[in-house]
């Protein structure tokens, strides 16, 4: 199963799904429009996200991340509801 899962994230048209319930999620959790142009998941442990642009209330840039690097514990992924992030470099 982690297989199947771990060729698929490597079709762009997956990546571009999750790219879009990525910027969902962060967008309800902040409460502010997000927007990510792309992500790459490597081996389950570590997250890429380019060009995360958050905005605010008037839609102005709030911040923008040109390169967002999430490592994060193996088993955890396996639970959508809970990520826990070990390093994170911006």
């Amino acid at each position: 199963m982690a297989g199947i899962i771990l060729f698929a994230i490597r079709i762009p048209a997956v990546q571009t799904r999750v790219v879009h319930e990525a910027s969902e999620i962060l967008s309800k959790k902040l409460g502010h429009e997000v927007s990510i142009e792309g992500v790459d998941v490597k081996f389950f442990n570590q997250i890429i996200l380019d060009k995360v642009k958050v905005l605010d209330y008037k839609n102005e840039v709030l911040f923008y991340v040109g390169q967002l690097k999430a490592d994060i514990s193996f088993f955890n992924i396996l639970k959508p509801n809970k990520l826990y992030i070990t390093n994170l470099t911006l």
